[in-house]
């Protein structure tokens, strides 16, 4: 019974390679090609952030820029959320959230993106780049 599976799977690669016409590879290695060359056009796009807006509960806590080393303690709704801006990054250290989203969610350092820690009710926003912030819907 395995020689018949294995007999199927045979024919079926060499259909499969002969089923690609010329254009039909013309058409995948066009494609491949925009794909590559659209890299640099979205890395334009997304600038470099200068300030780090932090808000919680609804209000400003602060604006704070991405030039120096600092820990900025965030009282919210459960607790206090650490967050850390340093190396031009931001990025929450500590949160008292149960699923700690917000903390495996990374640094964040480009114009537009956002850190949000939704049961403590924090949100962390990037903004003051040179360009528009552009996404992959919007202009």
């Amino acid at each position: 019974m395995e020689n018949g599976v294995f007999q199927k799977l045979k024919k079926f690669r060499y259909l499969t390679s002969d089923m690609l016409t010329l254009p039909d590879k013309i058409l995948i290695a066009g494609l491949v090609i925009l794909t590559l060359l659209s890299f640099p056009v979205i890395k334009h796009f997304h600038r470099e952030g200068r300030r780090v807006v932090i808000e919680a509960e609804g209000g400003v806590v602060g604006n704070f820029s991405l030039d120096g080393d600092r820990l900025i303690p965030v009282d919210g709704k459960l607790g206090t959320t650490r967050v850390e801006i340093a190396d031009g990054q931001v990025r929450v250290l500590d949160s008292p959230c149960p699923y700690k989203l917000c903390v495996k969610s990374g640094p964040i350092s480009r114009s537009g993106e956002t850190l949000i820690c939704l049961p403590n009710r924090v949100v962390i926003r990037i903004g003051g780049g040179d360009g528009p912030s552009v996404d992959a819907v919007s202009r």
